[in-house]
């Protein structure tokens, strides 16, 4: 373990033993399931916008790559072109996003996704405390995911666990501008477009239909499919149902986005500092 791991390792623990103390100072507030209003859409109108929704998150990226690779093809290979296309994807989405879940009204002052009008202050104090009260349960569950599929593979009935696809471009940059664009990508964009898209959207409606544990636990899967690695499924699947706990618990969709960027930038910063073994 180098210096610098070491010294964010040490400095990490003690934030996460400081919240978790005033957590179980604070445990009636924090146990007590908030007051989330369910989002009252027929099941027709919930699956038509889901997928306009979730097919503009998978296509975009690819649209505008195929476009913008037939005009500028001497530079469809480069790190900054793929950046920029995913960019690109995320903002069309977002676009796509802001005009149908809303219609037409600015989703940006996120009215209809915060019950009490959660300020981005507000969310980013409880989105970064509540992140640390649950990264042990994170850790936790993916030693025992990993030490599943480590038994699997010693018996030979599956190959060796590769990282995520995002996991393995992050080890292959060397360019401290792509690095920075791509972190830009995973702490910014892909967690507001992800809230929206599973908390804000499939989470409310399934609260609605099943209750909170059902809607969390099939979100929290759906969150973990769309990653597209199921040697991740079980620990994406947690964080998912944490998130979905999170926005029920706080009401606030801030709070969310900013619980998954923390999730997002520690996994960064592990991997910057060569401990993507840990992941």
């Amino acid at each position: 373990m180098n210096l610098l791991l070491m010294i964010y390792a040490s400095l990490l623990t003690i934030i996460i033993i400081w919240a978790m103390y005033k957590g179980v100072k604070a445990r009636k507030h924090f146990l007590r399931i908030g007051g989330l209003h369910s989002w009252q859409k027929s099941w027709l109108d919930f699956l038509i916008l889901f997928w306009i929704l979730i097919v503009s998150f998978i296509a975009s990226p690819i649209l505008v790559g195929k476009i913008s690779s037939y005009w500028i093809q001497a530079y469809a290979e480069s790190t900054y072109y793929l950046f920029g296309v995913a960019l690109a994807g995320h903002l069309i989405s977002l676009i796509i996003f802001i005009t149908t879940l809303n219609k037409g009204k600015n989703i940006l002052d996120w009215g209809c996704l915060d019950r009490k009008g959660t300020s981005w202050i507000e969310g980013f104090r409880q989105g970064g405390f509540l992140f640390l009260m649950s990264y042990p349960s994170m850790i936790l569950v993916a030693i025992l995911w990993e030490s599943f599929l480590s038994w699997m593979i010693n018996l030979g009935w599956i190959g060796s666990a590769p990282h995520q696809e995002a996991l393995s471009v992050l080890m292959g940059l060397e360019s401290p501008a792509e690095i920075v664009l791509f972190i830009v990508l995973a702490v910014v964009f892909a967690p507001v477009l992800e809230e929206l898209l599973f908390r804000g959207i499939l989470f409310r409606f399934l609260v609605s239909q099943w209750g909170f544990w059902a809607a969390a636990l099939s979100s929290g899967l759906s969150f973990a499919i769309i990653h597209y690695n199921w040697f991740a499924l079980v620990s994406l699947w947690w964080v998912g149902f944490l998130l979905a706990w999170v926005y029920w618990k706080t009401s606030s969709i801030k709070t969310a986005i900013v619980f998954h960027a923390c999730f997002n930038a520690n996994t960064c910063i592990l991997v910057l500092l060569g401990a993507e073994e840990l992941l």
